[in-house]
């Protein structure tokens, strides 16, 4: 809900896009905010297997469907609920607004026999709903197939997710209040000043 203060415990997952002469590229990455539960955690370790599994197995030659499989594999295994529910990738490359998503093109998903050539370009996305029931996280990458596999777009490395230590919400709560003050004032200068007929 747009607004709303982010609480200790919680956590924001975003999806970001690069763009370059409309060319795309895009991540996705969780803040926690306070403590990594231990199915957080999990969830996370189970994202960053799947992506190095891509890294270190993915070649031309393989199935978009195998790929999928390898990823999918590794995701539902898991003691915390949650699943891969879509696709776990998608073309990704040159695009228009209003997305930079080319799944219509190419989505890695099962019983698709699509070959992969070098040059292609994906977005890889071994996200999990449903860790403790109603959480939705994400690690992605977007790689490109190469001569020898495949190689990241991206030249960092840190995939872990960014835990954030709660504080204490008083500075925000009073940054809140101040601008509430503003508001206010602003529309009770509008009130007080009287508007000539249109």
């Amino acid at each position: 809900m747009e607004g709303r203060t982010v609480e200790a415990g919680e956590h924001v997952f975003l999806e970001v896009g690069g763009c370059y002469r409309r060319y795309h590229t895009a991540m996705m990455r969780t803040v926690v905010l306070g403590e990594l539960s231990d199915s957080m955690y999990k969830a996370q370790e189970l994202m960053k297997q799947a992506l190095n599994c891509v890294h270190d197995y993915v070649q031309a030659g393989m199935t978009v469907s195998d790929v999928d499989n390898l990823v999918r594999n590794i995701i539902t295994h898991n003691d915390i609920g949650a699943q891969l529910i879509t696709r776990s990738g998608y073309s990704i490359g040159i695009a228009f607004p209003p997305s930079w998503d080319e799944g219509y093109i190419v989505s890695l998903k099962q019983g698709d026999s699509t070959v992969l050539e070098q040059g292609m370009t994906f977005h890889i996305i071994p996200w999990m709903w449903g860790v403790d029931g109603d959480k939705t996280c994400g690690i992605s990458d977007t790689i490109y197939i190469t001569e020898e596999g495949c190689e990241s777009f991206f030249s960092l490395e840190q995939r872990d997710f960014v835990v954030k230590p709660a504080r204490s919400n008083k500075k925000l709560l009073q940054i809140n209040k101040a601008k509430q003050q503003q508001t206010d004032k602003k529309q009770a200068v509008k009130k007080a000043v009287p508007h000539p007929e249109h």
